[in-house]
């Protein structure tokens, strides 16, 4: 083979085999020794990954999660939360149905209650797949598998279920999304509301301090007293009437 100028050949095997061959020759090890530098990286990368799998890193992936989005600017909110007046209405279906038909008026994509006030769409006359109601879960004897309480909800309700993680910190921020059940996956009143499963059970939930959800009276919704840009292409998620513990 002619050279040409600039041209180097290089007759040292251990630059030609790579860093870690390099390394070997330099740290003076052959046989096994150069083996188990060779596979080291691979039995670490692989320790990690199982130790990520067993959630070893929940904590400090939590931390590092929160101190990320503590310092992110707020986004354009995508729920509005709806506060009915536990002292005004004694007949809760017929106002949940008024907040129903209100917000889909005005409109919301989906209207989202966190407790089931018992909906009848064809009385209702309001649209199949767009309310979303929230029954308490039960867990089945001797299996990983849940379900939802109560009676059967009429066609075109969608039922999720109403549960809420462990507390971490102080602050309920990691939640389920789903929960296994017979035939597949039972989600979350937020990820029904939304129309999304995420693809891992349990999720962190972003708490930026500028972040702010909208919260608006059901009397004023159900009487047109809200701009209509409040809600349009929003999902509303509606109070349970005399809650304690708002939802947000």
């Amino acid at each position: 083979m002619r050279l040409g100028r600039g041209d180097v050949v290089d007759r040292d095997p251990a630059r030609q085999a790579g860093s870690l061959a390099r390394a070997a020759q330099a740290l003076g090890l052959s046989g096994w020794r150069r083996l188990l530098l060779g596979i080291y990286p691979l039995v670490v990368a692989g320790l990690l990954a199982l130790a990520n799998q067993a959630g070893w890193f929940a904590v400090t992936d939590a931390l590092f999660f929160d101190e990320t989005t503590l310092r992110e600017p707020g986004r354009e909110p995508q729920v509005v939360i709806v506060s009915p007046d536990p002292a005004s209405v004694t007949d809760r279906l017929s106002e949940a149905e008024g907040i129903a038909r209100a917000a889909l008026r005005g409109g919301a994509r989906r209207v989202a209650f966190a407790r089931d006030p018992g909906f009848d769409l064809s009385r209702a006359g309001l649209p199949a797949n767009q309310i979303v109601v929230a029954r308490p879960v039960e867990r089945l004897a001797g299996s990983d598998q849940w379900r939802t309480l109560g009676p059967s909800t009429a066609p075109g309700v969608i039922v999720a279920a109403q549960a809420l993680a462990g507390a971490e910190r102080g602050l309920h921020r990691r939640q389920y999304g789903w929960l296994p059940a017979t035939g597949g996956r039972l989600p979350l009143l937020e990820a029904a509301a939304i129309g999304r499963l995420p693809a891992e059970r349990t999720y962190l939930v972003r708490l930026p301090r500028d972040q702010n959800l909208p919260r608006i009276a059901a009397e004023q919704l159900v009487r047109g007293e809200i701009d209509s840009r409040v809600l349009k292409g929003k999902f509303v998620l509606v109070e349970p009437p005399g809650t304690d513990f708002p939802v947000a």
